[in-house]
């Protein structure tokens, strides 16, 4: 009888045994976890990532840290680019990345640009992260998003500086177009109107007044917040004249900024022109139109 039962023992233990084997085998086979992507910025960064979402300056460099988890061993990662829903680029890189880089664009002010990292790993596993870049909606970077139309110029209302409210604007003058781009440069196209001959009998007696279109060269510009409540903003352009080297500043303090347009007061100081102190106060206003692309880079 106790043989019996010590052969039933080591069956039993045997069997134990083999079941034992037999589960290790099927772990073995169980796919790793699959692969996670983490998208961080630097400590050093001007901006915050907070779910998902960054805002940032036209002309600002965003840069994330990409931490990849891949138990079952990196394969590939794929980086997709679009430009709210639009993919605009993708690439794939056989070695992992540490880092991503965007410059925020005018672009990205009416449509979010967003960076998507995907990574698969030995066994055939994908993870994926993405992250939003969009522009913080400032007077600053509006002006930036856009290209800016000469559509009027009227003497100011206000009586204390001489003005009574009528239009100034010159036929020639309202396809005058201000780009200003994120380096500190500015392109100002004159338009195809000129004043020579398109407005011949004008009633508003434009013939000859934009004649020196061309003459001057605009240079740079500088964008100023009001630092107190009752203030305005501050839109500095320093231009030249390309005859006499001589450069000025065109100050225009910003009355009103709207979402499409913009009116600035600005002191035309015409002294010399007539030979005696005269400083002509305009109110003018720009309207935001689709950015000029004529300088391909800046």
């Amino acid at each position: 009888m106790m043989k019996v039962f010590r052969l039933f023992s080591y069956l039993v233990l045997a069997a134990m045994v083999v079941s034992t084997a037999f589960l290790s085998s099927c772990g073995d086979d169980e796919p790793s976890p699959a692969p996670t992507v983490t998208l961080s910025l630097g400590a050093q960064s001007a901006y915050s990532l907070t779910d998902g979402k960054v805002e940032g300056d036209i002309g600002a460099d965003i840069t994330f840290n990409i931490e990849i988890d891949a138990p079952g061993g990196f394969q590939s990662m794929t980086i997709t680019e679009l430009q709210g829903t639009t993919e605009v680029g993708s690439e794939e890189f056989e070695t992992e990345q540490a880092t991503y880089s965007h410059t925020i664009t005018d672009l990205d002010y009416a449509t979010p640009f967003v960076v998507k990292v995907q990574v698969t790993d030995a066994e055939g596993q994908s993870g994926s992260t993405s992250a939003v870049i969009s522009v913080t909606q400032t007077n600053l970077n509006k002006l930036l998003a856009f290209s800016w139309q000469f559509t009027s110029q009227i003497w100011s209302s206000d009586e204390e500086v001489g003005g009574d409210g009528s239009e100034n604007i010159k036929d020639c003058e309202e396809d005058n177009v201000y780009t200003f781009f994120a380096d500190g440069s500015v392109q100002y196209n004159f338009g195809a109107s000129t004043g020579t001959n398109e407005c011949e009998g004008s009633p508003n007696g434009c013939e000859g007044s934009c004649a020196g279109d061309g003459n001057t060269e605009y240079l740079t510009w500088t964008y100023s917040e009001a630092e107190t409540e009752g203030e305005n903003d501050v839109l500095t352009v320093t231009r030249k004249d390309t005859n006499t080297e001589q450069t000025t500043d065109l100050v225009y303090e910003i009355l009103e900024f709207g979402d499409t347009q913009f009116v600035g007061r600005i002191d035309y100081d015409l002294s010399a022109l007539f030979g005696f102190e005269f400083i002509l106060t305009l109110d003018e206003t720009w309207v935001a139109v689709s950015k000029e692309e004529k300088v391909t880079t800046q």
